[in-house]
């Protein structure tokens, strides 16, 4: 279904048809450049040492009453993760009618 980010960038929520459960995750943080260590790293295709990526982990999960296909999710537009009150967003889903 696809992912949609927060208006501020810090969270990315998505959802997939198959258990049609919505998903928030907050982006990691960056790595800061560091002279005292050195980043994990991991070995691509060409035996190349590269950074590991940051690990993304589930901040909440929301599964849509009566597993109704979730048609859209939409955040507010006023939202900024530093600023609670304002960390919304809506999903729609298929009527029942």
């Amino acid at each position: 279904r696809g992912c949609a980010f927060s208006p501020d960038g810090l969270c990315v929520l998505t959802c997939t048809s198959v258990d049609n459960t919505l998903r928030l995750y907050n982006t990691p943080p960056p790595v800061p450049p560091s002279t005292s260590s050195v980043p994990p790293t991991r070995k691509d295709s060409d035996d190349q040492s590269v950074p590991a990526p940051a690990e993304w982990r589930t901040a909440l999960t929301s599964t849509e009453g009566n597993m109704d296909t979730v048609r859209g999710y939409q955040w507010y537009p006023l939202m900024n993760s530093s600023n609670p009150p304002t960390c919304a967003f809506l999903s729609y889903t298929r009527g029942n009618a």
